[in-house]
């Protein structure tokens, strides 16, 4: 009952992640690849530092989440940022998504039955 209602009132992001799953815990546990001193014009835009360092503004929480920062306006200039590959964070959010996915094609098994 519990991921059917999951299924029906909850919005997936651009890759199938539910946001009531927790998955902040994989994602800390990734490999830092690199490290990035945060700018004074990117002070408070994780958004800005995703596009920089990832050519897409969609990851800014993955950087806060990857550095334990709760809010956006702790992002102050001299921070130096800790980061995983693209390649990492891309593979972790895959599987959650097709673990998702295969989550919902039994949850519909289950409602046919």
């Amino acid at each position: 009952m519990e991921a059917l209602l999951r299924q029906v009132f909850t919005r997936s992001d651009a890759y199938g992640i539910d946001p009531l799953k927790d998955t902040s815990t994989s994602l800390v546990k990734l490999t830092p690849n690199k490290t990035h001193p945060v700018t004074t014009d990117e002070r408070g835009r994780p958004d800005l530092v995703s596009y920089r360092e990832y050519g897409t503004c969609d990851l800014w929480w993955v950087i806060l989440t990857y550095n334990k920062i709760l809010n956006h306006r702790d992002l102050m200039e001299g921070v130096v940022l800790s980061l995983p590959s693209y390649q990492s964070i891309m593979t972790l959010l895959n599987s959650l998504a097709s673990y998702e996915t295969k989550s919902s094609q039994q949850l519909a098994k289950t409602v046919e039955i």
